[in-house]
């Protein structure tokens, strides 16, 4: 009978493929990198940075909770106090602005 994955399970192995897939990205200065690509990094770098700075404070931290450090919603609505349900929509919205702000 096949064995199947429990929650814990399954976070865990989003959370390793997660962290895969931030190892492949080229970063701006990466010596690997060609010329071409690198400027077009340095670009969409300027590009997020400045979408990244209109948002609020609230929706910065949320988005680096959950991008940069991992962080669950659960795990972020109790870090700043608020529900779930409120985090994700705070996330999407702010999500949503920044894909706006970069033409996406």
């Amino acid at each position: 009978m096949e064995r199947r994955h429990g929650f814990s399970e399954n976070f865990q192995a989003r959370r390793v493929r997660r962290r895969q897939r931030n190892k492949k990205a080229v970063f701006v200065g990466d010596p690997n990198a060609d010329t071409e690509r690198e400027g077009l990094a340095t670009f969409h770098t300027k590009q997020a940075k400045e979408a990244f700075s209109a948002l609020s404070p609230n929706e910065q931290r949320i988005m680096i909770m959950h991008f940069w450090q991992d962080m669950s919603f659960a795990e972020i609505a109790q870090a700043v106090e608020g529900s779930t349900s409120g985090t994700i929509l705070i996330y999407h919205k702010a999500l949503k602005k920044l894909r706006k702000a970069m033409q996406i």
